[in-house]
Protein backbone atom coordinates (compact mmCIF):
# COMPACT_ATOMS: atom_id res chain seq x y z
CA UNK A 1 0.00 0.00 0.00
CA UNK A 2 2.74 2.56 0.86
CA UNK A 3 4.44 1.57 -2.59
CA UNK A 4 1.65 2.41 -4.36
CA UNK A 5 0.99 5.91 -2.62
CA UNK A 6 4.73 6.76 -2.87
CA UNK A 7 4.62 6.12 -6.55
CA UNK A 8 1.64 7.90 -6.95
CA UNK A 9 2.72 10.92 -4.94
CA UNK A 10 5.76 10.90 -7.20
CA UNK A 11 3.89 10.80 -10.47
CA UNK A 12 1.37 13.53 -9.01
CA UNK A 13 4.79 16.31 -8.26
CA UNK A 14 6.24 15.15 -11.77
CA UNK A 15 2.52 16.49 -13.07
CA UNK A 16 2.55 19.95 -11.12
CA UNK A 17 6.03 20.68 -12.24
CA UNK A 18 5.56 23.54 -15.68
CA UNK A 19 8.17 23.61 -17.95
CA UNK A 20 7.68 27.33 -17.35
CA UNK A 21 10.22 26.96 -14.30
CA UNK A 22 12.87 25.60 -15.86
CA UNK A 23 15.41 28.11 -17.31
CA UNK A 24 15.98 28.62 -21.17
CA UNK A 25 19.36 27.45 -22.56
CA UNK A 26 21.65 29.75 -23.18
CA UNK A 27 21.72 31.52 -26.76
CA UNK A 28 25.21 30.07 -28.33
CA UNK A 29 23.83 30.83 -31.77
CA UNK A 30 26.30 33.51 -33.81
CA UNK A 31 24.65 36.02 -35.54
CA UNK A 32 24.99 36.37 -39.47
CA UNK A 33 25.84 39.47 -41.42
CA UNK A 34 25.48 39.91 -45.64
CA UNK A 35 26.38 42.31 -47.33
CA UNK A 36 23.36 42.74 -49.90
CA UNK A 37 24.74 45.38 -52.03
CA UNK A 38 27.59 48.82 -51.94
CA UNK A 39 27.57 51.93 -53.67
CA UNK A 40 30.49 51.74 -55.87
CA UNK A 41 29.42 48.37 -56.83
CA UNK A 42 31.96 45.88 -54.89
CA UNK A 43 34.03 43.58 -57.53
CA UNK A 44 35.08 39.95 -56.04
CA UNK A 45 38.46 39.30 -56.49
CA UNK A 46 39.37 36.04 -55.35
CA UNK A 47 37.60 35.40 -52.14
CA UNK A 48 37.51 39.46 -51.61
CA UNK A 49 34.94 42.23 -52.33
CA UNK A 50 36.87 44.98 -53.13
CA UNK A 51 35.36 48.63 -53.74
CA UNK A 52 37.66 51.49 -55.53
CA UNK A 53 37.00 55.08 -54.62
CA UNK A 54 39.28 58.15 -54.65
CA UNK A 55 40.39 60.56 -52.14
CA UNK A 56 36.95 61.99 -50.72
CA UNK A 57 34.57 60.33 -52.05
CA UNK A 58 32.59 58.05 -50.26
CA UNK A 59 30.89 54.15 -49.78
CA UNK A 60 28.28 52.95 -48.59
CA UNK A 61 27.07 49.64 -47.55
CA UNK A 62 23.62 47.98 -46.99
CA UNK A 63 23.93 44.61 -44.47
CA UNK A 64 21.79 42.01 -43.94
CA UNK A 65 21.47 41.27 -40.20
CA UNK A 66 19.79 37.73 -38.61
CA UNK A 67 20.13 36.29 -35.16
CA UNK A 68 17.78 33.08 -34.04
CA UNK A 69 16.64 35.49 -30.95
CA UNK A 70 17.64 39.11 -31.17
CA UNK A 71 20.14 41.61 -32.45
CA UNK A 72 21.61 43.97 -30.33
CA UNK A 73 24.84 45.93 -32.32
CA UNK A 74 26.46 46.38 -35.33
CA UNK A 75 30.31 47.74 -35.49
CA UNK A 76 31.59 49.18 -38.23
CA UNK A 77 35.48 49.90 -38.64
CA UNK A 78 37.82 51.13 -40.90
CA UNK A 79 41.32 50.63 -40.48
CA UNK A 80 44.82 50.83 -43.22
CA UNK A 81 44.86 47.02 -44.33
CA UNK A 82 48.19 47.23 -44.24
CA UNK A 83 50.73 47.93 -41.23
CA UNK A 84 51.40 51.44 -42.13
CA UNK A 85 55.45 51.61 -42.88
CA UNK A 86 57.07 53.25 -45.84
CA UNK A 87 60.83 53.47 -46.67
CA UNK A 88 60.76 56.63 -49.06
CA UNK A 89 60.25 59.78 -47.45
CA UNK A 90 57.04 62.15 -48.83
CA UNK A 91 56.71 65.85 -48.31
CA UNK A 92 53.12 66.26 -48.97
CA UNK A 93 50.41 65.88 -45.97
CA UNK A 94 48.20 62.45 -46.13
CA UNK A 95 46.03 61.31 -43.68
CA UNK A 96 45.32 57.71 -42.30
CA UNK A 97 41.72 57.07 -43.00
CA UNK A 98 40.27 55.43 -39.50
CA UNK A 99 36.36 55.68 -38.43
CA UNK A 100 33.79 53.32 -36.41
CA UNK A 101 30.25 53.34 -35.62
CA UNK A 102 28.42 51.17 -33.20
CA UNK A 103 25.12 51.40 -34.16
CA UNK A 104 21.85 49.95 -31.56
CA UNK A 105 19.90 47.13 -33.29
CA UNK A 106 17.35 44.93 -32.55
CA UNK A 107 14.68 42.37 -34.09
CA UNK A 108 16.09 38.66 -35.52
CA UNK A 109 16.30 40.41 -38.35
CA UNK A 110 17.32 43.97 -39.44
CA UNK A 111 19.32 45.59 -42.41
CA UNK A 112 21.82 48.90 -42.10
CA UNK A 113 22.83 51.11 -44.89
CA UNK A 114 26.21 53.02 -43.78
CA UNK A 115 28.09 55.58 -45.56
CA UNK A 116 31.53 56.66 -44.80
CA UNK A 117 33.41 59.08 -46.77
CA UNK A 118 37.73 58.84 -47.45
CA UNK A 119 39.85 62.67 -46.24
CA UNK A 120 40.25 64.43 -49.19
CA UNK A 121 44.15 63.59 -48.27
CA UNK A 122 43.43 59.98 -47.64
CA UNK A 123 46.64 58.32 -48.32
CA UNK A 124 46.08 56.44 -51.41
CA UNK A 125 46.23 52.58 -50.40
CA UNK A 126 43.91 49.43 -49.16
CA UNK A 127 41.86 50.07 -46.11
CA UNK A 128 39.68 47.24 -44.74
CA UNK A 129 35.61 48.18 -43.76
CA UNK A 130 35.59 45.74 -41.06
CA UNK A 131 31.63 44.57 -39.82
CA UNK A 132 30.50 42.51 -36.99
CA UNK A 133 26.93 41.70 -35.84
CA UNK A 134 26.44 41.26 -32.30
CA UNK A 135 23.60 39.79 -30.56
CA UNK A 136 21.63 40.15 -27.16
CA UNK A 137 23.64 37.31 -25.60
CA UNK A 138 27.29 38.74 -26.99
CA UNK A 139 27.44 36.19 -29.41
CA UNK A 140 29.68 37.66 -32.35
CA UNK A 141 29.29 36.74 -36.04
CA UNK A 142 32.63 36.14 -38.08
CA UNK A 143 33.88 39.39 -38.83
CA UNK A 144 33.30 40.43 -42.54
CA UNK A 145 35.59 42.70 -44.59
CA UNK A 146 34.88 44.90 -47.70
CA UNK A 147 38.41 45.87 -48.89
CA UNK A 148 38.64 50.26 -49.95
CA UNK A 149 40.95 50.87 -52.50
CA UNK A 150 41.92 54.48 -52.24
CA UNK A 151 42.89 55.36 -55.57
Amino acid sequence: MKIIFYTISAFALLISCKKENLPEPPDLTKPSLEIISSVPAYAVEGDEKVVEIAPGASVTVNVKLKDNTNLKQIKYDIHVASDGHTHTAKTEAVTIWSDSKIINISGKEATQTQTFTAPADAKLTEYHLEMIVIDASGNESIEYILAVEVK
